[in-house]
């Protein structure tokens, strides 16, 4: 049978629009174009070359000067020590952030480096580079010209266990605020007075009742378990003025902010761990630092110059810093933070530091597959209205994405 030339030419047509679509669109999309694979060890960066490193960050709240003017200006003191590295500063909007990273990353556009709030999850990215090979095992940077400041204890101990996705750059701990008894020093409180004083969490019970649920295993009975918990404490929505008035002796759920004012005016009260978490302490966030491959690859010196700047950007800390209610991951920094902090919210502080040290933690938010994400949809309006005698077992059970074990 004799294919007609017209279908002949069609085919030809398509097999040339694809090998443009190859060479033009998909290999320049893929860490490693231009015939260089990416270096999955530090390599040397060419003095005599200029880098332009594009860094993205959130525009944080924090008393004058701006965080812009803060970061603009360690650009230019970065670039005064590397002359030839200059970084193009973009700065998110807080609310919108997100949603413009997540475009950049699927349309194959990442920044250089990212600078993720400490509220957000952990990113998992085929555009990440593995920072495993840039540190040693001790964590001091395998590279030249690194920061000189080094990572603390808590945070070198994160960093290792999750192999490395970013530098982290500050930790943060979800607590509760509890109002002790005279005399008793213990960080985590007995939760079984709080279900007839009432308890007070953030507007929607979100922040307060992820915590618990972070701290759960992720199979049915676990959460259960919390679910059940939540119902029993009996959470008020908004009052914090029973806090303050110390008729209420538990205050949960709201950010490190608002809990750093507590720690200024109330300082008889102190940072502790929802309920049952005695063993494992309060949930962890970390604002991770984020070194991305650039589209199309613009060579292995250009990523170890991201991977320079991004070791710095990490480790820079300003004490206006302080207001966001996180604790630098330098271990001088962090030191000299702890001290400035009230002597229980510092006691409080060291302690869950500690804890992270023997632990690892408990990463805040939790990092869930779409099973589960489809669970907190379904439950999270439920359990933020707490009925009397709700059967979370039962409820879980009908639409949990496996089997528990």
């Amino acid at each position: 049978m004799k294919v007609p030339r017209r279908i002949w030419a069609a085919l030809l047509l398509a097999l040339l629009l694809a090998g443009i679509w190859y060479g033009a669109v998909w290999r320049p999309s893929q860490p490693g174009y231009k015939g260089e694979r990416p270096s999955l060890k530090p390599v040397e960066v060419d003095p005599s070359k200029r880098y332009t490193v594009v860094l993205w960050d959130v525009a944080h709240p924090v008393p004058d000067p701006s965080y812009e003017e803060r970061l603009r200006a360690w650009a230019k003191r970065f670039t005064r020590d590397h002359p030839h590295i200059q970084i193009e500063v973009t700065l998110l909007d807080p609310q919108k952030a997100e949603d413009e990273v997540l475009k950049a990353l699927s349309r194959g556009r990442p920044p250089d480096i990212l600078a993720a709030p400490y509220d957000w999850g952990l990113m998992v990215s085929r555009w990440q580079v593995p920072l495993t090979r840039y540190m040693t095992p001790e964590g001091t940077p395998r590279f030249s010209g690194g920061a000189t400041e080094a990572f603390s204890a808590a945070a070198l101990r994160v960093a290792k266990d999750l192999d490395w996705p970013g530098f982290p750059r500050w930790l943060s701990f979800w607590w509760w605020a509890g109002i002790p008894k005279e005399g008793k020093e213990a960080f985590f409180l007995d939760p079984l007075p709080f279900a007839k004083q009432g308890l007070v969490v953030d507007p929607q019970g979100e922040r307060a009742l992820l915590s618990l649920l972070t701290l759960a295993d992720p199979q049915a009975a676990s959460w259960a378990g919390a679910l059940k918990a939540w119902d029993d404490l009996g959470p008020r929505h908004g009052d914090t003025l029973r806090f303050w008035q110390k008729r209420s002796p538990l205050l949960a759920g709201y950010p490190p902010p608002f809990l750093q004012k507590v720690a200024e005016g109330l300082p008889e009260a102190i940072p502790v761990g929802p309920p049952g978490t005695e063993k494992k302490g309060p949930p962890l966030s970390v604002a991770w630092v984020y070194v991305l491959y650039s589209h199309p690859f613009a060579g292995s010196a250009h990523t170890q110059a991201a991977v320079l700047v991004a070791h710095h950007y990490a480790l820079w800390w300003e004490e206006a810093f302080g207001s966001l209610g996180v604790l630098p991951a330098g271990s001088d920094d962090q030191k000299k933070a702890l001290e400035k902090l009230p002597p229980s919210w510092q006691k409080a502080q060291a302690f869950a530091l500690q804890k992270v040290l023997d632990t690892g933690g408990i990463l805040f938010p939790p990092s869930w597959d779409e099973g589960l994400k489809k669970v907190w949809e379904a439950i999270k309006g439920k359990a933020l209205k707490p009925d009397e005698g709700r059967d979370w077992m039962k409820e879980l059970k009908s639409f949990w994405p496996s089997p528990s074990p």
